[in-house]
Order: structure tokens, then sequence, then C-alpha cells
């Protein structure tokens, strides 16, 4: 497997690596193909072999996990964390619903450890592993261990397959193929001519992720949680005017707003109609929703702080109404506290600690 030829040699070099990337990607074009997404490639998955000619020979083996996503019956859902953390795609990492990019994001994990001789996301547990591919950009990728230069147009390639986005990576794998072609051939790969702009520091928190539903309350991109959260505010002042309208805006004017919407009887029915009360104007206003959150811990027995009052160790959840974001603190001794923000959009939220003084309660 290709497993045992890293473990045996450290790394792949750079032909051999291409190569066998390449063969990897035509297989999983066969796959994708039939509608199969194998959501767990890893060199353990990867028969690495010679001809009789001694040309090398990749084949994809273990779709134990595959996902059919032409099933009319979804083999999965979001919320369900399927494949080997050191080469899960952040959106599997967050449990959300996944498609052929997932494998993309795998096989530009394998080719950047085939090229540098190791990982570029490691840590302790499955959860700080997790994390990192949600959150942390991937590291540069410029000499091999035999001292040999990456090129940057080849870095480009792996970091387009390693990109957070999924809409950032190539849409197929033919696409890395053409792009990888490119390369070999000597022409400039379109990822190196169109390159995807690097992540905003402050889009993701450092979670250390993981766990069965590994998500981020932080993560996401910051256009579109601006975007989500003028809505959430517009509700909330919406929700507010409802609930004084009965108190502070002039019954006449109440009434012709019910009349308009079609919510009110005749003028003189309303006239004659007693004013509602306070228990009738509040019951009319419909509560916010409300999400329960549930955070995985790393390590597992941090400590969970809503403001001063302390929530507990794992299992924990937080209950959230939409619209009104809360922000917990995550403390351990011996681990630097972490803030992390719940807004109800994540069933799921991982958080993680790095090693460090802890600041005072």
């Amino acid at each position: 497997t290709l497993a045992a030829v890293l473990q045996r040699d450290g790394f792949v070099a750079m032909p051999e690596a291409l190569e066998i990337a390449r063969q990897i990607a035509e297989g999983l074009e066969a796959a994708h193909a039939a509608g199969v997404v194998h959501r767990d490639l890893k060199p353990e998955n990867v028969f690495v072999g010679r001809t009789p000619e001694g040309r090398l020979a990749v084949k994809i083996f273990d779709f134990g996990v595959a996902k059919v996503t032409r099933a009319k019956n979804r083999l999965t859902h979001v919320g369900a964390v399927f494949g080997t953390p050191s080469y899960m795609s952040p959106e599997q990492a967050r449990g959300q619903s996944v498609d052929q990019r997932a494998d993309i994001y795998a096989l530009g994990i394998m080719l950047y450890e085939m090229l540098a001789g190791e990982l570029p996301f490691q840590g302790d547990d499955p959860l700080s592993v997790m994390a990192q591919h949600v959150e942390r950009p991937v590291p540069r990728l410029t000499v091999t261990p035999a001292g040999v230069a990456v090129p940057p147009a080849l870095e480009a390639i792996v970091h387009r397959c390693l990109a957070k986005d999924a809409n950032d990576r190539y849409p197929t794998v033919a696409a890395f193929i053409a792009d990888l072609d490119r390369f070999r051939s000597g022409a400039v790969p379109i990822a190196a001519s169109q390159p995807i702009a690097p992540p905003q520091p402050e889009a993701r928190a450092p979670l250390a992720a993981g766990g069965p539903n590994t998500a981020s309350a932080t993560t996401t991109p910051p256009a579109r949680r601006k975007s989500r959260g003028r809505v959430w505010a517009l509700l909330a002042v919406l929700s507010g005017l409802v609930a004084l309208a009965w108190f502070w805006i002039p019954r006449a004017a109440v009434e012709q707003v019910l009349r308009d919407a079609g919510l009110a009887p005749a003028s003189a029915a309303v006239a004659a109609a007693p004013p509602p009360t306070a228990s009738a104007a509040r019951a009319s206003v419909v509560p916010p929703k409300e999400h329960e959150v549930h955070l995985v811990l790393s390590p597992h027995d941090a400590h969970v702080y809503l403001g001063d009052k302390h929530l507990g160790q794992m299992p924990v959840s937080v209950k959230v109404q939409e619209g009104k974001p809360l922000t917990v603190t995550v403390r351990r001794k011996g681990y630097r506290t972490r803030k992390v923000v719940l807004d109800g959009s994540q069933k799921r939220v991982v958080v993680g600690l790095s090693k460090g003084a802890s600041s005072s309660k």
C-alpha cells in the first residue's frame, strides 16, 4: 500500500508522487462517474505496484464508507461523520453533507504527504486534527525531505485541493488531472494562474476539532456571517416592534395595520372589540426559535462557562435563541482559555484548547 511505502521510505520522489496522484484521480473519476464518493481515501486504501514493464500501477480499494450520491435514500445525513481524521475534509469534520470534492481534499492531503514526508495537520487526538482541517491554513510546501525544491506551481495545485471551502477546490477530479498534466508538461496550471484568496484570520476561531459531529460556531465566512447577522438583527427588531405595538402605537394605527393585513374584521367590528390584553398580545408574538448546541471539548475535561455561570464538562449543551448568539468560555488548567460564539447554526461545535498558561476566570 501507499502507507507501507511512506512507512518504509518516509516520502515519495516527486515524479512518482505525481504519477501516483494522477492514477488515484483516475480511479476516483470512475467512481464519481458512477455516483460514488469514497469518503475515506487514505494511503492505507491505495495499492501501489508495478506492471511487468516496470510502470507504476495504482488501485483504490476499501469503499466501506462510500456514499452513493444518486441513491434516493441517502446513506448518511448532515451531522454524521465518516472518514479518517488525518484525511478528512473540513465539511466532513463539521458533520456536513459531502460530495466528490471531499475526495479531492483527501487526495490533496496524500499528495502533500508524499512530497513533504509528513501530514499537513497533526495532533495528539482526532479532535485536534479535525479542528485543524476546519480552521488552520495549510503549511507551506517548499522542499522535499531529499532537499528538492517544490515548484510554486505544484504547491498551488496542492493548496487548491486543500481549500477550506469546497467551492474553492477543483470541482471535479478531471479538472485536477488536467491541471496536473499542465504542470507536468511545463505549462502554468490554473491553480497557479488563478490562486484562491487566503482565508481571513478572524473568519475562524481556533477549534480543536473532532468528535462525531465537529463544527465551528465561528467558521462561517465573514461575508455570509455578516449577512446572516443582519437578518437576525432585523428579525429581532421586528419581533420587538410587534411586541411593543400593542402598548406604544396608537390603537387606530394598530387597527389599520390589522385591516391591511386581513387579520381584523371591518372597522365597526374592530371599534366594538375590547382592546387586547397584555397576555393576549404576548401570545400573538411567535417566540424565537431555539437551537440546542452540543459542545465537543478537547481536552475532554475542560469546563464551560456562560458568563459567570458554570455549565459543566462534557457532555454539555447550550440552548441558543435564533438571532441571539451567546459567547461561552472554555477553560482548563494548563491550557489557554477560549471564547466561542454560538449562533445556533451548528448542532455540534468542537472547541479545542491549546496548551499554555490559562487566563484568569
